[in-house]
């Protein structure tokens, strides 16, 4: 499947409802910060956040493992959430897994271990860090359920 489709089964799941995501209506797509374009700015009950989403597709013993190639976009955008939390924004980093076998999701550190060390920054920092496996059905694919991010 295609990284971007990710957004569009991310932005689907605020409007419906899945269980572990909040409610939240998108306010702005592609929102500049620091030196990156972060991919939506959402606004629920919490207040506003910032939220990139990132799509994952490799699974190896029921765990998701993001990235499967080193990344330095992806890293930069995971340091600018840490930047932005840091400030006081609110944050959210969504994984969809585009399979519906994996259990967990980690940080796939042999592949890039700078993308590992953000993502554990990032925690540490109150990023909201959450990943979802999705289910494919023959009138389409949705975000499913939420599983636990290991890192």
């Amino acid at each position: 499947m295609v990284p971007s489709f990710a957004n569009t089964l991310f932005e689907a799941a605020l409007h419906r409802g899945v269980e572990g995501l909040p409610r939240a209506r998108v306010i702005r797509r592609e929102v500049p910060l620091g030196g990156s374009l972060i991919d939506f700015q959402i606004e629920g009950s919490f207040g506003r956040a910032l939220v990139e989403v990132k799509s994952a597709t490799l699974v190896s013993a029921g765990r998701a493992l993001f990235p499967d190639a080193p990344t330095a976009r992806g890293t930069r955008h995971v340091r600018e959430l840490i930047a932005h939390r840091r400030e006081g924004g609110l944050a959210f980093l969504v994984f969809v897994v585009q399979r519906s076998d994996a259990t967990s999701l980690s940080p796939h550190a042999g592949h890039d271990p700078a993308f590992a060390a953000a993502l554990l920054e990032a925690e540490q920092a109150g990023v909201m860090i959450l990943a979802f496996t999705c289910e494919v059905r023959p009138k389409g694919i949705t975000l499913d359920r939420r599983i636990p991010v290991v890192l």
